[in-house]
């Protein structure tokens, strides 16, 4: 079977997951209003431990069985999920359908990239960047979708947190109406046609041929590529950075797809829907021109200088969603500008601090289940503590991870990165040699903002 196959196989399934992730945000207030509660928010953490159980499973699993015919399985899960979505009137059910669609995105992940790491080796980086733009090409198109079948209403009401507190005590009449699902239904129909068409895709690929991630003799030159003598202190430090850096990021990406929308339409901010489903789709689409441009960028410029770059904007948007918050009047452009530079600049966070860590250390599947296990940490905490007060929390949360990303990776970036004794060269740990025997790559020096020379 062919590399592009396969490959396109995985950037199909993320897209139809980042349709599914998108479609969150607008069609939260409606769930919320399905299942009889404000307390919706418990989703996004259910989802987190789906991510956890995807990321842990999958990288176990992927070296014993046909990695193909598992992300069918996943898949065909997701698809079934989607299709009961909108006839759930229960928070447990739909809780255990967020928790296969995590499980689902920790998969593609974890074994969606140490597939596409065994196929393309040193290549990979602009593939991972090609699969993670129709994530975001998908997220951006959601939002235009569910507008469509959104009903008036009750959502207004769901979104404003100052009249919470009035829907949990909404007349017997009008939860009655509920037991008909809403048009909003075909939405979800939607992301699950797709979602089928992809795992008949992992199926047919999966039955086709018998595909192992490693071999025996691989898997041990990995072990020991990781484990470079004297370097397990400094690796295992940078893994714990690494794990901290993922979980701020995806809980910072889960909070903006899943709560932009009610943010905007808050009683501080007081969009309308048009303007609320605007801003979501400005976020996305921002977020889906970030990961297509990153297909090429990765090419030109290094993963360092490309990561340096990305937090340098996500600071600067944080400063315009901060004004926002405090000047409502201008509330409107002042979002639109910060969530656009917002959704460039996280959108290649993931796949090139991916690629920085390829270049600084050997990332085999347990250091790809270290990275996803962060990510899930965040996906399963953060939007939990933002939704006590989105119209509050959101903005400073930003403007915490912004900094707080810009300093981890300063961290990181010493910490793998020190002077040789008496030469203008670098030491980079945790490399090998392509016979197995441990090394220490030694690289010019390189005119890096970070680093005084």
């Amino acid at each position: 079977m062919k590399k592009k196959v396969k490959t396109g196989a995985i950037a199909l399934a993320q897209f139809s997951t980042g349709l599914i992730y998108g479609g969150v945000g607008p069609t939260l207030p409606t769930l919320a209003r399905n299942v009889h509660t404000t307390h919706v928010s418990t989703v996004f953490t259910s989802r987190g431990l789906g991510y956890l159980a995807g990321s842990l499973i999958s990288g176990s699993l992927g070296e014993k069985v046909n990695s193909h015919l598992y992300l069918f399985v996943a898949m065909a899960t997701t698809c079934g999920s989607m299709f009961a979505t909108p006839y759930l009137t229960t928070l447990a059910p739909l809780m255990a359908v967020f928790a296969f669609v995590g499980l689902l995105q920790g998969s593609l992940d974890t074994l969606g990239n140490v597939l596409l790491l065994g196929m393309w080796e040193e290549r990979c980086g602009p593939v991972v960047q090609v699969t993670k733009f129709n994530f975001a090409l998908g997220a951006a198109i959601s939002p235009l979708i569910a507008s469509y079948f959104l009903p008036p209403g009750p959502e207004a009401a769901i979104s404003c947190q100052r009249v919470i507190d009035n829907v949990t005590n909404m007349t017997s009449s009008s939860v009655d109406d509920v037991g008909e699902p809403s048009s909003v239904r075909w939405a979800f129909f939607i992301y699950a046609a797709l979602a089928a068409l992809t795992a008949i895709f992992f199926f047919a690929i999966g039955c086709a041929e018998k595909f192992r991630l490693m071999s025996p003799r691989s898997r041990k030159k990995s072990k020991d590529q990781e484990e470079v003598r004297g370097e397990r202190r400094r690796v295992l430090l940078v893994k714990i950075l690494l794990l901290i850096f993922f979980m701020l990021y995806t809980g910072a990406e889960a909070s903006m797809i899943g709560y932009l929308f009610t943010f905007a339409t808050s009683c501080r901010i007081g969009l309308d829907k048009d303007q609320g489903v605007l801003l979501n789709t400005v976020f996305l689409g921002s977020f889906a021109v970030g990961r297509f441009a990153a297909i090429f960028v990765a090419i030109l410029v290094t993963p360092t200088k490309q990561l340096l770059f990305n937090l340098l904007g996500v600071v600067a948007s944080s400063l315009f969603l901060l004004a926002s918050f405090f000047l409502p009047q201008f509330a409107f452009p002042l979002l639109l500008i910060g969530v656009a530079i917002f959704g460039v600049s996280i959108a290649t966070l993931f796949g090139s601090c991916y690629a920085w860590a390829e270049s600084r250390i050997t990332v085999t599947s347990r250091t790809a289940i270290v990275m996803a296990v962060g990510g899930s940490i965040g996906e399963m905490t953060i939007p939990l503590l933002i939704s006590n007060s989105v119209e509050i929390s959101l903005v400073f949360f930003c403007v915490a991870f912004a900094f707080s990303e810009l300093f981890c990776f300063f961290l990181l970036h010493r910490l793998t990165t020190t002077e040789a004794t008496g030469g203008g060269e670098k030491e980079v740990v945790g490399s090998s040699r392509d016979d197995g025997s441990s090394e220490v790559k030694t690289l010019p020096q390189p005119e890096d903002p970070l680093v005084k020379t």
